[in-house]
């Protein structure tokens, strides 16, 4: 009787404090109409309840055939582990941030915290991390939400991976490699595994403006180097 009491009040507990999770938002302060809308979206449409059941489109070790895949390479004269220390600590409001991609808000699954635009303290990124970026196409014409989930990271062989959230337009993962030249120097390979409900997207819009932005991105962490490496984009 006792045993499940208690197993009662866990259940009580871990429920409430999953309601509480999707309510600490304070969306006033996210300023991008469609962030805010793809937020309420994904926990209205799917059901949820806290930041922990919201589900990356891509697991470690899952098999990518029927994607199309993307890859652009970046050359930065840096060492390795100076370049991949400060992807791992630089705010997402530093990295996404400029014309055509803009940061929204960082909410943790594990942590149940959430990091705005506007917040100074940065400990750096991890694992369970979903930070959502809005992407300004055609000069603001069109605006496009999009949720990311940082599923893993390897600091042995040095990669970072990210996985879009289901709800979103896409599906698949990012993975960002950081491999040493000969010359001690580094280079960057961004592979991108993708797909979704629309040819058209697929084929001819995806492509193109996602690497506007992911050039934009990177060009964002070379200024967060110290130092004047150059990066050169290899398209």
């Amino acid at each position: 009787m006792k045993i499940g009491i208690i197993l009662l009040c866990l259940i009580w507990s871990l429920d409430g404090y999953a309601q509480e999770s999707t309510k600490i938002i304070d969306m006033e302060r996210i300023p991008q109409k469609k962030i805010r809308s793809l937020i309420a979206d994904q926990f209205s449409s799917e059901n949820l309840h806290g930041f922990n059941e919201l589900q990356a489109t891509y697991r470690k070790g899952q098999k990518l055939s029927g994607y199309h895949i993307l890859e652009s390479a970046y050359f930065l004269k840096e060492d390795p582990a100076k370049v991949f220390n400060t992807y791992l600590i630089t705010s997402p409001a530093v990295s996404w941030n400029g014309s055509m991609v803009s940061f929204g808000v960082l909410v943790s699954k594990w942590e149940n915290t959430v990091i705005y635009r506007n917040d100074k303290d940065f400990a750096g990124i991890d694992t369970g991390q979903v930070f959502y970026v809005n992407l300004k196409i055609l000069k603001g014409l069109y605006n496009l939400a999009v949720g990311l989930e940082i599923v893993n990271i390897d600091t042995t062989n040095k990669s970072i991976t990210f996985s879009y959230l289901k709800g979103g337009k896409s599906r698949g993962e990012q993975t960002l490699y950081f491999i040493p030249t000969r010359r001690g120097y580094t280079e960057i390979i961004h592979q991108t595994a993708f797909k979704s409900d629309s040819f058209l997207r697929d084929c001819y819009l995806y492509p193109y403006f996602h690497r506007i932005a992911i050039n934009e991105f990177h060009r964002n962490m070379k200024r967060s180097l110290q130092g004047s490496g150059k990066m050169l984009a290899k398209q």
